[in-house]
């Protein structure tokens, strides 16, 4: 847990802990999410890994609901030292402690790799403020490794649908209700006095 917790002070020391430090547009009113590098496993070499960890910051960017931020940017402002204990970061309690330094509320992370014949593509994203797994995708592809580079935007698409869901209709609820038009008021008549009744026999 010391560990953990230096790299969390590691990190609010190079001013990653501010809103404004993000790899999209950073409007403080969008939910933030950390994207860490997609580690490759057997047989899948650190080149396709690195191009699918693009891939993904660029499409999470492109949907301008979320205030980005990738682990190679938060490693740039890191020491060498401190690069390497964030590379070995890896279960959920340790990034949440990182994740939540940096005020972000959500956490992707992603594995790709070989058995056989076929390509294996897995994301996962984290819901920072529950410390719990939300959604898991995951592709198994035969033939060319290629095919990852569109299964990639569509495991994405997937995983973060009912995040999407939910911010749509949580920003629903907190939107005003205009208030209705008021009426114009009824204008009030005063009531007349009768009239005298009229006596036929009276000639003036």
């Amino acid at each position: 847990m010391k560990l953990q917790t230096g790299i969390a002070r590691a990190v609010c020391a190079a001013s990653l802990c501010m809103p404004s430090f993000s790899y999209a547009a950073p409007s403080e009113s969008l939910p933030a999410i950390m994207v860490l590098n997609i580690k490759a496993e057997e047989q899948a070499g650190p080149g396709i890994a690195a191009i699918l960890t693009e891939i993904v910051l660029n499409d999470l960017h492109d949907l301008k609901k979320f205030r980005v931020v990738g682990q190679k940017d938060i490693g740039q402002m890191l020491s060498q030292e401190q690069q390497k204990q964030l590379a070995g970061c890896t279960d959920t309690s340790c990034l949440v402690e990182i994740a939540g330094a940096m005020g972000t509320t959500y956490t992707l992370d992603g594995t790709v790799g070989v058995v056989g014949t076929s390509n294996v593509l897995s994301l996962s994203l984290i819901d920072v403020t529950k410390a719990a797994v939300i959604s898991r995708k995951m592709a198994v592809l035969k033939g060319e490794r290629e095919q990852l580079l569109d299964a990639v935007h569509r495991l994405l698409k997937e995983l973060m649908a009912p995040v999407l869901a939910d911010e749509g209709s949580r920003r629903g609820v907190t939107q005003t209700t205009p208030k209705a038009a008021a009426s114009a008021p009824v204008p009030v008549v005063a009531a007349q006095a009768p009239a005298p009744p009229v006596n036929p026999y009276k000639l003036w």
